[in-house]
């Protein structure tokens, strides 16, 4: 089975994820990983080697900067992206405060994945997302779709409307007084 791992946030998810697909699903895997920046492809290659040569499976894991490669016949694609810089976060901040008094502005609304900042969040992120989707109508069409990256549920619903079946799991709402810890108890 092909997946690919697409987006900035993947080399910090990539000790988790192998672990869930090695050893946890006991699941050998052909493992691309888009990464632009040499030095770091040799870094998650060597990484990836250690962990699979420990798992004991026939896997193999792939660094390329081509994402045309990393997409090419893929069962599932893993995407965890996220341009939420926090200078992005003040920006929209500031353009959604008032100015006097009179004026208090919507700086409430600036929230990171909802309200109106979170349509801000969303649309530097559908365009991230989109460009992902044509890439893979053209190399994995059928491909399944795990969404990690934010807003999450903002993201899983453009997956969706490209055609693709997504799954989207985000990592904030477990955390907290409304959390999965929170939900079991009740």
């Amino acid at each position: 089975m092909k997946f690919a791992l697409i987006g900035q946030d993947i080399p910090a998810l990539i000790p988790t994820l192998l672990a869930d697909l090695l050893f946890a699903g006991k699941q050998a895997a052909d493992v691309w990983v888009e990464e632009k920046n040499y030095a770091m492809q040799d870094v998650l290659t060597r990484y990836g080697r250690a962990i699979i040569e420990k798992s004991g499976l026939d896997a193999a894991l792939h660094a390329e900067g081509d994402r045309g490669a990393v997409l090419e016949g893929a069962d599932c694609v893993i995407y965890a992206g996220d341009c939420m810089a926090a200078s992005r976060f003040r920006q929209d901040r500031e353009a959604l405060s008032g100015t006097d008094e009179d004026d208090p502005g919507l700086s409430d609304q600036a929230r990171v994945n909802g309200g109106i900042g979170g349509l801000m969040h969303t649309l530097r992120q559908g365009e991230n997302v989109m460009d992902l989707c044509e890439a893979m109508q053209e190399k994995c069409p059928g491909a399944l779709v795990i969404n990690l990256g934010q807003p999450v549920a903002r993201t899983t619903q453009i997956f969706e409307a490209q055609g693709f079946r997504c799954f989207g799991l985000g990592r904030t709402p477990l955390k907290g007084a409304n959390g999965l810890d929170s939900l079991c108890k009740k």
